[in-house]
């Protein structure tokens, strides 16, 4: 058992896809989450994730239990959804559950969200300085390509940090197709980026592991509250006590990525004096690489961008 110390299994699942609608008002961010898991507790927490899911099918009629697996989406349906028979407090219980769950066995959580509408502008501004179409960049920008990558920067750094490692876990049926991360995957491996984090990331059938059910849960939550709090609300009241479990386990990071290789990191500092067109550009270091070539390359598009202003 000892030898596993020190080894993590990283469920990731994500929130607010709506593909290259960068305009949706009501999933204003795109997000994956990330629910880092000590191998040498992995089978404790199955256990009573296991045990919890029992407790809920019992609640459900029985043609529906063998189908039945925990989304985070439908905690939040009030039809159409396996729980709409389960009252709206005992769901917030249920949620909670699971976050005391995850958070008893040690777990860290990290969330890497892109707020849309700065991506937009990027890409408004990108093609206006590089006279590129806005449709071709906005194939090449994805949130979902974008987010992961910055994930698995951020997963790197941990495990070198604290001498571990660990290996990726991810619901095949992400939505904008596994394949895509994985080679966005394999060229931060070719190039000698990865470390602590072993083989490449493996694609499991959510049915089958309740964990990433859990976690499709508690990213959903987040992700809900990253939403409500970047327009300025709060989550509903009966899921604050999970939420605040969640934050005490969890670091979070803003992202964009903006060049042709989705390989530049610009911070949320960045992005907003960016959009302003200011004289000095803050990047947060921790949360960027490369960024002195960063500061030349914004530097150089703001300044571009203003002729073009002026020549209008």
């Amino acid at each position: 058992m000892s030898s596993w110390r020190g080894f993590y299994l990283v469920y990731v699942d994500e929130y607010g896809n709506t593909g290259s609608n960068l305009a949706d008002p009501g999933q204003p961010i795109f997000q994956y989450f990330a629910a880092v898991i000590p191998s040498d507790r992995w089978r404790s927490v199955e256990a009573k994730m296991l045990q919890l899911l029992k407790v809920i099918k019992d609640e459900l009629p029985p043609a529906a239990r063998d189908s039945f697996e925990l989304h985070g989406a439908d905690f939040f349906s009030p039809r159409n959804s396996l729980l709409s028979g389960i009252s709206l407090e005992l769901r917030a219980r249920i949620a909670n559950l699971v976050a005391q769950i995850y958070v008893g066995s040690g777990a860290k959580f990290f969330s890497v969200y892109i707020v849309k509408e700065w991506l937009a502008e990027t890409i408004r501004l990108y093609s206006l300085v590089n006279k590129l179409p806005e449709t071709d960049l906005r194939a090449l920008l994805s949130p979902n390509v974008l987010a992961f990558s910055h994930l698995v920067s951020r997963l790197e750094h941990h495990f070198n940090a604290t001498g571990t490692k660990g290996i990726v876990l991810i619901d095949e049926q992400e939505e904008f197709g596994f394949l895509n991360l994985l080679e966005a995957y394999e060229v931060m491996r070719s190039n000698g980026q990865l470390v602590g984090l072993i083989e490449r990331p493996l694609a499991v059938d959510s049915k089958h592991h309740v964990l990433m059910q859990g976690t499709d849960v508690l990213g959903y939550l987040y992700g809900r509250h990253l939403s409500r709090r970047r327009r300025e609300g709060e989550i509903e009241e009966r899921y604050k006590e999970t939420i605040k479990l969640i934050s005490e386990r969890i670091e979070e990071t803003p992202a964009v990525f903006l060049d042709q290789q989705g390989s530049v990191i610009l911070s949320e500092a960045v992005q907003k004096n960016l959009a302003q067109l200011g004289s000095d550009v803050d990047v947060d270091v921790e949360n960027v690489s490369a960024s002195v070539q960063i500061g030349l390359f914004i530097a150089a598009i703001r300044e571009r961008f203003s002729k073009e202003k002026k020549k209008g």
